[in-house]
């Protein structure tokens, strides 16, 4: 999304392990956002060095596993992705379970196609740092105002109903002409089994 960014100084051929903190100098937003472009490109590339390119985990062996419910229906199975470094989950629906290993509550039905959480397109992005965002809760929606962060969206498509729909290219994912919108040209099909484009996208 768009935000008040002093500058970007993130550059890989430097090989930046960490950023440290100074007593008595002022915290700039670049050392801030360098960490996390730091942090961000280690995981990614560690992810991909170990496990590779696109890999669904034993602990999760049905995620994004896409069974047919009915004609141009189908439903998308529980669990987590491996993507060019980046991590695709689809949460499931209720009814509702606890996940003691990460202390979170998650769907224990698959997804339907129509009840993806990004589906037919994702939700417009806030066109500034000091736009509010919406936060859904089952009985109401609450405005809050956040700084700005990335997000991994996914989307599972229909061959049926679309027949010739390719994975978008990196030329389709470029990075947006905004100076202050910043997109990760990444995209990655998985096997045709599970029909899946990966994005990471400022949200």
């Amino acid at each position: 999304m768009g935000g008040d960014y002093t500058r970007w100084t993130f550059n890989p051929f430097k090989d930046y392990a960490e950023v440290l903190k100074q007593q008595g100098r002022v915290d700039l937003d670049a050392d801030w956002n360098e960490l996390a472009e730091i942090l961000n490109r280690r995981w990614r590339a560690e992810t991909m060095d170990i496990i590779g390119r696109a890999v669904v985990p034993e602990n999760t062996p049905d995620a994004f596993l896409v069974t047919p419910t009915g004609p141009g229906q189908f439903d998308i199975g529980i669990g987590r992705m491996y993507v060019d470094g980046l991590l695709a989950e689809c949460h499931g629906v209720a009814p509702l379970t606890y996940d003691a290993s990460l202390g979170e509550v998650q769907g224990t039905d698959p997804v339907p196609f129509n009840q993806q959480p990004y589906f037919p397109d994702p939700s417009p992005l806030p066109t500034t740092s000091k736009a509010p965002d919406a936060m859904f809760c089952p009985s109401s929606t609450i405005s809050m105002v956040r700084a700005p962060a990335s997000q991994s969206r996914w989307i599972s498509h229909s061959t049926t109903s679309l027949p010739s729909l390719p994975c978008p290219s990196p030329s389709d994912l470029a990075p947006s002409s905004e100076p202050s919108g910043r997109h990760t040209p990444d995209s990655h099909c998985s096997a045709t089994t599970r029909r899946t484009c990966v994005r990471s996208v400022s949200a």
